[in-house]
C-alpha cells in the first residue's frame, strides 16, 4: 500500500466522520464543499473532468444532506431550466436553499465549463419558494454484485499429463479385468473336471491291484 493510498483512506474516513457528526457541527464553507467533492472523486462517483449536470448535483446534493439539520434544502427547477433530473424531479445543480437565503456552492458547475469549483457564495433573501427536503444520495445503493467464479483454465502441458495418466489407469483396469476373467475360467474348468471325475468314478491301484470306485447311484 502506497502513501497516497494511506492518505486517501484517511481523507475518506475523515469525511465519513464529518458527515456522521451532528449537522450543527458542519461549517458552511467552500472548504467543506471541496471535502465532499474530493471524497466523491476518490470513490469514483464523479469524474475529475467532462462531467454532467448530475455529476455536479452529486456534490451539491450531498452538501445539502450534510447540512439538513441547519435547514438546507434542494431548489427545484422547471423542465426548461438548467439542472439535474434525479428520480423524476429536477433540482439545481449548484445551489442549495436555507431559511435565510441560498448558497451557490459550485462555480462553473456542469457543462460546458465542468469546473465544479467548490464555493460558498451566500445570498440573504429569505426562504426560497418551493425548496424541498434534501435527499440521501448514498442510500439505497444495493449490494455490490460479485460475478461468479469462472472455471480455471489449465495449461496444455498439464492437460496432456492428466490425459496420459488417465489412459494408463484405464489400461491397468483392463489388464486387471482380463486377469480376473482368466482366474474365473480356471475355477470353472476345475469345477468341470471334478464333475467328470465324480460321474466316471475314481481309478487307481490298491496293493498293486487296479481298482475303480464308482459313485453311489
Amino acid at each position: 500500500m502506497t502513501l497516497n493510498h494511506v492518505l486517501r483512506g484517511i481523507s475518506t474516513l475523515a469525511l465519513a466522520l464529518t458527515l456522521a457528526a451532528p449537522a450543527t457541527a458542519q461549517t458552511r464553507s467552500a472548504a467543506f464543499v471541496a471535502q465532499v467533492k474530493a471524497d466523491l472523486i476518490d470513490r469514483g462517483l464523479i469524474p475529475t473532468v467532462q462531467g454532467t449536470n448530475c455529476d455536479a448535483f452529486q456534490i451539491t446534493g450531498r452538501v445539502a444532506w450534510a447540512l439538513r439539520d441547519q435547514g438546507a434544502k434542494l431548489i427545484p427547477k422547471t423542465a426548461a431550466q438548467n439542472g439535474c433530473v434525479w428520480k423524476g424531479a429536477k433540482y439545481s445543480l449548484d445551489a442549495i436553499a436555507f431559511a435565510d437565503g441560498w448558497a451557490d456552492v459550485l462555480v462553473g458547475a456542469g457543462p460546458p465549463q465542468n469546473e465544479n469549483r467548490p464555493a460558498w457564495q451566500f445570498t440573504a433573501s429569505g426562504p426560497s419558494a418551493g425548496a424541498v427536503a434534501p435527499i440521501d444520495l448514498d442510500a439505497g445503493a444495493g449490494p455490490v454484485v460479485t460475478p461468479p467464479p469462472t472455471d480455471p483454465v489449465l495449461p496444455p502441458q498439464i492437460v496432456t499429463e492428466l490425459l496420459a495418466k488417465l489412459l494408463m489407469e484405464v489400461q491397468q483396469l483392463r489388464l486387471n479385468s482380463e486377469a480376473l476373467m482368466a482366474a474365473l475360467a480356471a475355477v470353472r474348468a476345475e469345477q468341470t473336471d471334478s464333475k467328470i471325475q465324480h460321474a466316471h468314478g475314481l481309478s487307481g491301484t490298491l496293493f498293486g491291484y487296479p481298482i475303480t470306485l464308482k459313485p453311489t447311484p
